[in-house]
């Protein structure tokens, strides 16, 4: 599937699972989401795109949680899991942060490809540094 940000006309259709697409060789290349604020097939939509910085976007900090209990959703129209604690953050900001640029590491790494984890995992400091702003989550709390 295409990482450029065009969803596919079947993408509420479709299961096949997700497919990174390699970031390009220049220094400023990395990924970022938007979450759209409708579901499909009850499962919450992302759209995943190539960007460079310097660019507008927010970066999510979070404990990624128990690997045990994960959801599903779609990134540009194919399958993708995910822990619970993330899906629970992309629940509350389908609603609050709609259509904006997001960086969120477990996503816009290609966390199967050794190589490109390594580099990025380098790079998030300056990922961080060049979001308008942090966002902390600490999860749901329910009293």
């Amino acid at each position: 599937m295409e990482e450029d940000g065009a969803l596919p006309s079947s993408s509420i259709t479709s299961r096949k699972p997700f497919v990174y697409q390699p970031l390009d060789d220049t220094p400023n290349s990395f990924r970022l989401l938007e979450i759209l604020p409708e579901k499909a097939d009850g499962r919450i939509q992302l759209r995943i795109r190539h960007d460079k910085m310097p660019t507008t976007y927010k970066c999510l900090s979070y404990m990624w949680g128990d690997a045990t209990e994960s959801h599903e959703v779609l990134m540009n129209g194919s399958t993708s899991p995910i822990r619970k604690n993330l899906h629970d953050f992309l629940e509350m900001a389908r609603v609050r942060f709609p259509n904006e640029k997001l960086w969120i590491d477990a996503l816009c790494i290609n966390q199967s490809d050794n190589a490109e984890r390594g580099h990025q995992i380098q790079r998030m400091g300056d990922i961080y540094r060049g979001a308008s702003e942090v966002l902390a989550w600490l999860g749901n709390t329910y009293a």
